[in-house]
């Protein structure tokens, strides 16, 4: 009898831990599962916690220049650079020239205390003889222009095309 009571309770032990074995990894799986979802969602949260952390340097970026931008504003109108303090004056040139006058118009288009040039484009062109059939000479002589021949454009040595606007303080 002994020994039927010592293996009935053999058999319950290994019930037991059989049992405890198939809940054991029953729950082992299921928490398995949910570690890898904490880990995929800790690593989403990190993720955005990255881009998060962009934006707040992004706009601690803008706002610096924000500043910057008001202070540089502020001290425009300390000095009256405001757009009421100027007058504007369009400027517009499409002719042949000589080069001192040429010389003259781009001395006029520098910057000074007072005013600002502010030039849009400015296009230099060569004239050239040409005769009234359309050919031209060869290039390697030196001819001057006769009645027969005209420059292109008339009246002067470079043809001039400037275009901008003068700012003038009032």
């Amino acid at each position: 009898m002994k020994r039927a009571s010592k293996v009935r309770i053999s058999f319950v032990i290994s019930l037991i831990l059989g049992v405890c074995l198939v809940f054991g990894s029953y729950f082992f799986s299921k928490s398995l599962a949910r570690w890898k979802r904490l880990k995929r969602a800790l690593l989403v949260a990190r993720q955005e916690q990255s881009k998060a952390e962009a934006v707040r340097r992004e706009l601690l970026r803008r706002d610096r220049i924000m500043t910057r931008l008001g202070n540089l504003v502020n001290r425009a109108r300390e000095l009256g650079l405001t757009p009421e303090q100027w007058d504007q004056y369009d400027v517009e040139v499409q002719q042949a020239i000589t080069f001192p006058q040429l010389s003259t118009i781009l001395r006029q288009t520098n910057t000074g205390n007072n005013y600002y040039f502010e030039p849009m484009f400015i296009y230099l062109l060569k004239s050239q003889p040409r005769k009234e059939g359309g050919e031209q000479p060869p290039s390697t002589e030196q001819e001057k222009p006769s009645t027969e021949q005209r420059l292109e454009p008339d009246g002067g040595d470079i043809f001039l095309k400037l275009k901008g606007r003068f700012l003038v303080r009032k």
